[in-house]
């Protein structure tokens, strides 16, 4: 089976890459053939699939494209559109793809017909924050109610304009049900699960 597996980043940044990795090894070792599909980066792995990642993005000082890019890239839904038509992947799992891969890799699939599933590490689907945790306490305001708490309560970086921008982003995916073509949703948890 030809697996695509997608992140925004293919070097070992963190607990979500760490899975990844181990997934890519298994399913490998299982003799499935994995494509690898996330953000150029120096630290990568090699692939020779890297020629159709996308374009290194540092959140840090962005400019305003990437701002936008980092609600909805066209620049990934492009090249990941390339990538399937050349690989023909059966199946897509996605893993952290906020930001510099954005939902538009959804839309991408559900026209190639790709099914996807998506692991939770985190809880950015429903939270701005990523955490259920502000102001040095569990939060749940913006899970059954509208993103822009995280505004008033400055949920990311203690930033009016972080905070901003993610209750926008957050707000957005809701109004275009971006998740929602997603086959079936990964759980680590029972609690992330209930969420």
């Amino acid at each position: 089976m030809r697996i695509l597996l997608v992140n925004k980043f293919l070097y070992p940044a963190g607990g979500a890459e760490t899975v990844f990795f181990n997934e890519w090894r298994w399913l490998e070792a299982a003799g499935h053939e994995v494509i690898p599909f996330g953000m150029a980066h120096p630290g990568n792995v090699s692939s020779p699939y890297s020629r159709f990642w996308v374009s290194q993005i540092d959140y840090r000082h962005p400019t305003p494209s990437q701002l936008v890019n980092l609600v909805w890239s066209s620049e990934a839904a492009e090249k990941l559109a390339r990538l399937m038509a050349e690989t023909r992947p059966h199946v897509a799992h996605l893993h952290n793809v906020y930001h510099q891969l954005s939902p538009s890799i959804l839309s991408t699939l559900r026209k190639a017909k790709v099914p996807a599933v998506m692991t939770l590490h985190d809880y950015k689907l429903i939270c701005p924050n990523y955490r259920l945790f502000t102001q040095g306490q569990p939060c749940q305001r913006c899970v059954h109610s509208h993103a822009w708490h995280a505004v008033r309560h400055r949920c990311l970086k203690d930033s009016l304009a972080a905070s901003g921008l993610a209750a926008v982003e957050t707000t957005l995916h809701r109004r275009l049900r971006s998740y929602d073509s997603l086959a079936r949703l990964i759980a680590p948890s029972y609690f992330v699960q209930e969420q």
